[in-house]
């Protein structure tokens, strides 16, 4: 089991960066050993993997400058069911995303942003039927999407789901 400090510091990044639901979910692999927290050489939590079976996989990452935790492939995937679907999304154009999309989502596909992603948000790329697609940080807030034609909306962290 990892240190409590470092549990503490990722169990309340994720409730800052993604809510009750998930740093819920944290706390409980934790409780029940299946969390390991890997530490940088300065002593922050740097790593968060999970036990799934035989497998320990790669869920989230931690960036101690900002204090925002980032989640891996498997970690979007495990923790996005837990998120309220109108928490964090950006919607795209699945067609348009998948044929077209590199390192940023551009405005041209962005169907919608719900009212609360701010820029720097850590947000959930999803296809008009919720089904997600990729995580990345946002560029811009929901108030300015009306007025974009062109441009980046998404920094690309992973994409998942095409």
């Amino acid at each position: 089991m990892s240190s409590p400090r470092l549990f503490e510091i990722i169990w309340s990044s994720a409730l800052k960066t993604y809510g009750e639901k998930v740093a819920r979910w944290i706390a409980d692999n934790w409780m029940s050993n299946k969390l390991i927290i890997i530490q940088s050489s300065t002593g922050n939590p740097r790593i968060i993997k999970l036990r799934v079976n035989d497998d320990i996989l790669d869920i989230a990452y931690y960036n101690p400058v900002t204090g925002v935790l980032t989640l891996a492939d498997k970690g979007a995937s495990l923790v996005y069911p837990l998120i309220d679907k109108d928490f964090k999304r950006v919607v795209v154009s699945r067609k348009d995303f998948c044929e077209y999309t590199k390192g940023s989502v551009l405005a041209p596909i962005v169907k919608r942003i719900t009212s609360d992603v701010r820029p720097g948000d850590e947000v959930f790329v999803v296809d008009e039927n919720d089904y997600l697609l990729g995580v990345g940080k946002s560029v811009v807030s929901w108030a300015d999407l009306p007025m974009l034609r062109r441009g980046e909306v998404v920094k690309l962290r992973r994409k998942i789901g095409c």
